[in-house]
């Protein structure tokens, strides 16, 4: 079962951070460097790594950073 709630919730972060990219303007910037999603969501599976979250958290981070790597704007971006 944990397995199945893993891979759903990979699904989820996908399908949440494919929509908030397309349909919202929410960007988190550092002074003039753009920090795309992909990015935070590698920070917080770091983080992560120091405290017990449960498995569709994991998925959740990792759905979310895998579709910002498909896409070809993924490096830092400074405006």
């Amino acid at each position: 079962m944990e397995v199945s709630l893993y891979s759903l919730s990979i699904i989820i972060g996908f399908v949440i951070a494919r929509l908030g990219v397309e349909f919202t303007n929410f960007r988190i910037r550092i002074g003039p460097i753009r920090i795309h999603h992909w990015m935070w969501a590698t920070l917080l599976m770091i983080l992560a790594l120091f405290i017990e979250i449960p498995y569709w958290g994991w998925g959740i981070l990792l759905g979310i950073a895998l579709e910002g790597l498909r896409r070809g704007d993924w490096g830092w971006r400074v405006i």
